[in-house]
């Protein structure tokens, strides 16, 4: 079970790589990505908003891998 956890960490990884490249060439590239009406274009949408999505879906699958393993978490640290 923990090869599995440690394939969706690195995937999210990744993912989240992929989430800031894209919103760098937005930022650099702006014009390549709005229409004519200023609106986005559909495949921008779909990354811009669906790869963050995506990542959460596998933060939760994280989540829920490690509850059903038994992993304890880990407590937060305090000033006692």
């Amino acid at each position: 079970m923990g090869s599995d956890l440690a394939g969706l960490t690195s995937f999210d990884s990744a993912l989240l790589d992929r989430i800031l490249a894209y919103g760098a060439e937005y930022l650099f590239h702006k014009e390549a990505h709005i229409d004519s009406f200023g609106h986005l274009l559909p495949s921008t949408e779909l990354f811009m908003f669906g790869l963050p999505l995506v990542a959460v879906f596998i933060g939760l699958l994280a989540m829920i891998a490690r509850e059903r393993a038994g992993i304890v978490r880990t407590q937060p640290l305090t000033d006692r």
